[in-house]
């Protein structure tokens, strides 16, 4: 019993310790130190429903590409993803509104510096807000370029010893924090990571990206951060 507990163990540590995530997240300065306990936000993905056919175009005539949720990748985003926010923050998460056209707002292709070297390229707003009966958020996080990319590998491990299954799920987002009222970027960035898997992804690895997703977003953020109470 202890060796069958300390080997899966084992595999946990291996599970977590594949890859370290990337996160490349900038607030604002005049963001920086605050903490918008009872904020409400809208999340908006920037989907080809939302993006102008026009500037699709435009994104690939630069060479820009983005990736885009299909099938089941679509439907655990747009599930759980919501309720992942809500998850680990203070704030009153609206919920995720996949087919709303934010027509009130101006977007613009545009170039936003994470750090000395590195640049990110993203369809942002940049002027307007959203008020109406149904909608009246403190911030609006708009997301573009999620991913869950799967691949399979198998790698010979010798003659007559036959082989090893492998499986690898890339994820990464891209995310602005737009201030509703004051019509202005509070926080963007850009997260990614690689895990390592013992077959295909199940449910709950998609919940624990949708996770550190959530999570890394809202820390870098001028919402707060719910703290878990036991």
């Amino acid at each position: 019993m202890k060796q069958k507990l300390l080997f899966n163990c084992l595999l946990t540590l291996i599970y977590l310790n594949c890859a370290t995530p990337s996160k490349l997240r900038v607030v604002k300065p005049e963001y920086e130190g605050e903490s918008r306990f009872n904020a409400t936000i809208l999340v908006l993905p920037l989907n080809r429903d939302v993006v102008p056919y026009e500037q699709q175009l435009e994104n690939e005539q630069n060479e820009k590409s983005k990736k885009t949720l299909l099938g089941r990748d679509r439907t655990f985003f747009y599930r759980y993803f919501g309720p992942a926010v809500s998850d680990v923050t203070t704030a009153d998460v609206i919920g995720i509104e996949p087919d709303f056209a934010p027509d009130s707002i101006e977007f613009a292709q545009k170039t936003l510096p994470l750090d000395e070297k590195r640049q990110l390229e993203m369809y942002t707003p940049v002027s307007g807000c959203i008020n109406s009966e149904d909608f009246d958020p403190d911030f609006i996080l708009f997301l573009e370029d999620l991913f869950f990319d799967v691949m399979y590998k198998e790698e010979m491990r010798g003659v007559g010893t036959g082989s090893t299954e492998k499986y690898t799920m890339d994820t990464g987002i891209e995310y602005v924090l737009w201030d509703n009222k004051s019509e202005k970027i509070a926080a963007y960035g850009k997260i990614n990571k690689s895990y390592n898997l013992m077959g295909l992804p199940t449910k709950n690895d998609y919940l624990k990206v949708l996770e550190l997703f959530a999570r890394s977003i809202i820390e870098k953020s001028p919402l707060v951060i719910k703290q878990a109470i036991f």
